[in-house]
């Protein structure tokens, strides 16, 4: 079975290298950058996995401009980039990828599934959310910095017996990495994304790790804050649905508890801001405070962390320039 994993950032190496544990040998990953898929042909991948493990892969790379240099129908695409990425990849894969071959997006934030819609009418279409994070360490490896469930589901009423590569890439990967398949995938998505919103922003504003949000009671003050600002909005959009987005009230438990357990971490968007790169801030912050705008709700807090944001990348731009 042929196996293309689309961005070979922090999360497309992890999911590369998991793929290739679970005994995947026909393993393609797509890069954005032509010197990435030279580095990854020449020297393979690195993954450090818990307990100290180094993983090393050797994978064929090519980037999205080598459109030829894709040997074979993939039976099973991952997407693993960010939304910031997003536009050129549907147009790559909408070249590349015929329709009937399963597609599954493992993205943060919301917004994505309209673009998605509208470049791919015809792809088999899934979406995934993963609890999973990682640290990419240069252009070759990356280090898995927490692991738990991957969801993944169809938003078009799909079923997971409509993709049989991926029931059998799920099988096999068991052993390695839990994946399943929920009927309720975007309730899935519309939780991940208050997490990382109540979370994300924050971290980059006072470059701190996860666990000071908790550990700090002003930092908590804000955080919580922030999920408050949302739940109008939640009730608003899901009606009837609501407790089963909150959770019955254990959602903001579960933010706090991420917190904890990711306290050592460093959320994408503090590295995105540090690394001078766009940060997913418009599919999170930004994407609630476009949307409660739809049902006139206002989100002061969710508005002010999203223009900070924005303004940080302004000037870090101007700082590299």
């Amino acid at each position: 079975m042929h196996v293309l994993v689309i961005g070979a950032g922090a999360m497309g190496i992890l999911f590369a290298g998991y793929t290739w544990l679970a005994g995947h040998r026909h393993l393609t990953v797509l890069t954005r950058r032509l010197a990435q898929a030279r580095a990854i042909n020449d020297s393979g991948l690195h993954l450090k996995l818990p307990g100290e493990k180094l993983l090393h892969l050797k994978p064929q790379a090519i980037a999205a401009e080598e459109d030829d240099k894709l040997e074979s129908q993939p039976d099973l695409s991952l997407v693993t980039v960010k939304q910031t990425q997003l536009i050129p990849v549907l147009s790559w894969i909408r070249r590349n990828i015929n329709a009937d071959k399963p597609v599954v997006f493992i993205m943060n934030g919301l917004g994505h599934h309209d673009y998605i819609r509208e470049a791919l009418p015809h792809h088999r279409v899934f979406y995934g959310v993963t609890q999973c994070g990682a640290t990419r360490i240069g252009d070759t490896k990356a280090e898995v910095r927490g692991t738990g469930v991957t969801a993944v589901g169809s938003l078009a009423g799909g079923t997971v017996d409509s993709a049989p590569s991926f029931s059998r890439w799920r099988e096999d990967i068991a052993p390695y990495l839990d994946v399943c398949w929920t009927n309720r995938i975007e309730q899935t998505m519309w939780k991940k994304a208050v997490i990382n919103a109540c979370i994300n922003p924050l971290t980059a504003l006072f470059q701190v790790p996860n666990g000071k949000l908790a550990d700090f009671p002003a930092l908590t003050q804000l955080m919580k804050q922030l999920y408050d600002e949302l739940q109008p909005l939640i009730q608003a959009v899901w009606g009837k649905e609501t407790p089963s987005i909150l959770e019955e009230g254990r959602l903001w438990e579960e933010i706090i508890g991420v917190c904890h357990r990711t306290a050592d971490n460093h959320s994408s968007t503090w590295q995105d801001i540090r690394h001078g790169r766009r940060t997913e801030i418009e599919a999170l912050n930004g994407y609630f405070v476009k949307k409660a705008a739809q049902y006139h709700i206002d989100l002061p807090a969710h508005r002010f962390v999203r223009q900070a944001i924005l303004a940080l990348e302004e000037m870090k731009n101007d700082d590299e320039r």
